[in-house]
């Protein structure tokens, strides 16, 4: 997911990367005013059911709205190790 904003916009992955974390933050705030909420008036079962069900939906918001982006080939790469 980190690495997503560079595959699909190079150029402007740091500012996509900023506004992401912030709004992570933010969303961190919200959740945690919602979980206390939801846990008061009924249960931890619907955060359970969320926290089950959210990954799932991103995962298809991304399959289906992410362009497909293709591997740049760099050639062999090889990498030595010293022992020292």
């Amino acid at each position: 997911m980190l690495s997503l904003p560079a595959d699909a916009l190079p150029s402007e992955a740091a500012d996509i990367q900023g506004i992401a974390s912030m709004e992570a933050c933010f969303g961190g705030m919200l959740f945690t005013l919602a979980t206390g909420w939801l846990v008061d008036h009924f249960s931890y079962r619907p955060v359970f059911y969320a926290a089950g069900v959210m990954p799932l939906v991103c995962a298809a918001l991304l399959w289906t709205l992410v362009p497909r982006v293709d591997r740049i080939s760099l050639g062999r790469v090889t990498k030595s190790v010293s022992s020292g």
